[in-house]
């Protein structure tokens, strides 16, 4: 919106400068087209005063008004690149999200896992100390036996 209004107001300024100087030209004419000679110092110079800042005054306006331009142009990227930074972030943060979810997932499922090992590995120790205390056993009963 802002662009918009300063951008009319160029417009405007540079239709009021052409009107301005058109006016003055068709009912000046003979004063628009005087020659005049113009010392810059090192050389003399002779030129049309009224069309030189006629049209340098013109050519003022024009770049003010395409550097505005210009700068609207740059801004609008500028957003774009950041808009298009912000979505990848977004993404990026929804990728780690989904992350920590599967590593909970994970960790749960580890835990699950080491439990039932350690209850294998009880389980396993009980048998085989019940094997132990059966072999001594037998190798108590066969040594009674030999006597």
């Amino acid at each position: 919106m802002k662009k918009l209004q300063i951008q009319t107001i160029i417009d405007i300024i540079i239709l009021a400068w052409l009107a301005i100087w058109l006016y003055y030209a068709l009912s000046n004419w003979d004063v628009f087209i005087v020659k005049l000679n113009t010392n810059l110092g090192f050389k003399t110079i002779s030129l049309y005063p009224f069309i030189f800042f006629f049209f340098l005054g013109l050519i003022a306006l024009v770049i003010i008004k395409y550097s505005f331009n210009y700068a609207h142009v740059i801004m609008k990227a500028k957003e774009k690149e950041n808009k298009d930074k912000m979505s990848l972030l977004q993404k990026d943060i929804e990728i780690l999200k989904l992350k920590e979810v599967l590593f909970k997932m994970q960790t749960e499922g580890m835990n699950k896992s080491t439990s039932t090992i350690n209850a294998l590995n009880a389980r396993l120790d009980e048998l085989a100390n019940k094997v132990a205390s059966e072999k001594k056993q037998l190798d108590v009963d066969e040594e009674s036996e030999k006597e």
